[in-house]
């Protein structure tokens, strides 16, 4: 990491190592550090998230708690909690975030009701080392969260080329979906806004 920093030029990093869960190091006492900016790819689905979790530092606060053998809302609630009033993050995650029900989804449903989320982007399926299941975008974003009437949803499953084993997104796969996402573009069968009564609604 301390190299490809390097690389590109931006020598001022700080990186540290440890458990983004159990041990994160973003933070003075019992407080997270907050970001204009979060990227995030945790691991997908783990079911020790748990082990050696003792401080919440209130990222579960008004929320369910995440089901005990599956880390993604973990993850997920640790961004939300970790970025600022204004703050913008993007995470990859396994498409089952999107429909999975339980406490799941009762956390869904509550960052939805408060316009946490900006946009959710889904990824053509075996893009990924380790696994072939499909994995989505999930773009946060708190400034204006309350006056927030919809998410922008994209549908960039068919967008890729084959690489050996596994499926690649070619730049223009890449062009487009950050074309359709600023511009906010209606794209037919591929992209639109989805007004929050709709995913209510659905519920």
């Amino acid at each position: 990491a301390r190299m490809n920093m390097i690389l590109h030029g931006n020598e001022t990093h700080e990186i540290l190592q440890g458990n983004t869960l159990s041990d994160p190091k973003f933070r003075s006492s019992d407080t997270l550090a907050t970001f204009d900016y979060l990227v995030a790819n945790p691991p997908f689905s783990v079911k020790t998230w748990k082990n050696g979790f003792e401080n919440e530092y209130g990222r579960f606060d008004g929320y369910a708690w995440p089901p005990d053998k599956n880390g993604d809302y973990a993850f997920l609630l640790h961004m939300v909690k970790s970025l600022k009033s204004t703050g913008r993050g993007v995470v990859v995650l396994p498409h089952g975030v999107l429909f999975r029900g339980g406490a799941e989804g009762r956390i869904r449903t509550e960052l939805v009701k408060r316009g946490i989320i900006k946009a959710v982007i889904g990824l053509p399926a075996n893009l990924f080392y380790g696994t072939g299941i499909p994995a989505c975008l999930i773009v946060l974003d708190k400034q204006d969260a309350q006056a927030r009437t919809g998410i922008f949803m994209v549908d960039a499953s068919k967008g890729f080329e084959k690489d050996g084993p596994k499926n690649r997104l070619r730049p223009r796969d890449m062009h487009k979906i950050v074309d359709a996402v600023v511009n906010q573009k209606d794209i037919e069968r591929y992209s639109r806004m989805v007004p929050l009564s709709d995913i209510r609604d659905a519920k």
